[in-house]
């Protein structure tokens, strides 16, 4: 009689110990959502350490709605001032980065002038002018401390004196969309297009730290980190001609959404002195505080950048600057040059790129007047690249 108590004892024991068990491991917050969120998050753990975070999936239908404050007319002048550099770094990456100045030389695209290769191919240029084409470099994001982050199609990877590293491996399922930095991470965004989804992470700069911050039912285009704020660009997978603009905390993870707001077609941002450029119908600035737009030039602009005391952008074959004493034209491309493709500021000077058709067909550095100082052409470069070869 006793052993059959306490038979039956030890069985209910063990009943409880299982349903506890199961509890805890399915429960909210619990390592089976972890483990399964991040088979779920788009990228995998290479070998380093994935953070313990729970994803947060938001869905547009849910995202808080806000409404700006336009001011219809039409900002004659503005004050520009100094920002912080990681600031200044993301407007350049997003706006400018066609050329990318490494140990003074630069690395930057050239037309490849191949009917059956790619369109176009990555050369670096030392400060001597001898031209030359880094194989095993591709798709080069930016450079930190002499360290070259750049983008293939399986993650993101890091050259250190010239050894190779993975700082995040993607899932076959995803293609990289975008990223911004901030003192300690990059952070970027990946999209599923089967899924529908995109996934915003970050990861530190030696890919130690990874952690994806939540998941959205809307394509993410492009994002711009700001105080502490992922700004993007957005569309529905099933509307992509219908651009708005979101953003989203960092801290908090809340998603917020400008019903007012439409975007061009035109990918850009930049960030100065509280205010968050973009493009829409014109270029507009939101000021980060009190939601007001205002309308800083009402025709069709494509880059936007910034230089000492003014805003530098490009609209047609014109280049404009902005500032206290109002707007001014610097530039005209002339001849076969079909327009300008992005405004890079850097070490107090100026570099605005050019295309024709679907080429890089060089492009200037210029001084704050508008005046060039020197222009690299496209054509030149390929010619300096084959004599280099031929060496």
């Amino acid at each position: 009689m006793h052993k059959s108590i306490h038979g039956k004892n030890k069985k209910i024991l063990h009943f409880l110990i299982c349903v506890f068990l199961f509890i805890f491991l399915t429960g909210c917050g619990g390592i089976g959502i972890i483990e399964e969120k991040k088979e779920d998050a788009a990228v995998t753990d290479s070998g380093t350490n994935m953070d313990p975070i729970d994803i947060e999936s938001v869905n547009l239908k849910n995202a808080v709605k806000k409404t700006a404050m336009i001011n219809k007319n039409t900002t004659k002048s503005v004050l520009i001032k100094e920002d912080s550099t990681v600031t200044q770094m993301n407007n350049n990456l997003l706006n400018g980065n066609f050329i990318i100045p490494y140990q003074n030389g630069y690395f930057y695209s050239v037309d490849s002038g191949q009917k059956d290769g790619p369109d176009d191919i990555l050369v670096y240029e030392d400060a001597k002018g001898n031209v030359t084409q880094p194989k095993e470099l591709s798709g080069i994001l930016f450079v930190r401390d002499d360290d070259i982050y750049y983008c293939t199609l399986d993650g993101l990877k890091r050259q250190r004196n010239g050894d190779v590293e993975n700082i995040i491996t993607f899932q076959d399922s995803v293609s990289w969309e975008s990223y911004s930095v901030s003192e300690d991470y990059i952070y970027y965004s990946v999209v599923d297009e089967e899924q529908e989804k995109t996934y915003i992470g970050r990861v530190d700069y030696d890919g130690k730290h990874k952690q994806i911050l939540c998941e959205l039912d809307i394509w993410v285009e492009q994002i711009y980190l700001y105080r502490d704020k992922v700004w993007f660009q957005y569309c529905k997978f099933s509307d992509i001609d219908k651009r708005g603009l979101g953003q989203l905390d960092t801290d908090d993870f809340v998603l917020e959404i400008y019903d007012n707001i439409r975007l061009g077609s035109t990918s850009t941002f930049a960030a100065n002195d509280g205010y968050i450029y973009f493009i829409s119908s014109g270029l507009k600035r939101l000021n980060v505080n009190d939601n007001l737009v205002e309308t800083i030039y009402e025709k069709n602009v494509e880059g936007v950048n910034f230089f000492e005391d003014s805003i530098l952008f490009y609209s047609d074959k014109n280049l404009y600057k902005i500032n206290s004493k109002g707007l001014k034209k610097l530039k005209k491309l002339r001849g076969k040059t079909a327009g300008y493709s992005g405004i890079l500021v850097d070490n107090k000077k100026v570099y605005i790129g050019t295309y024709a058709g679907s080429f890089y067909t060089g492009f200037y550095e210029m001084d704050e007047t508008g005046k060039t100082v020197k222009y690299w052409d496209s054509e030149e470069t390929n010619k300096k690249l084959e004599k280099g070869l031929q060496k």
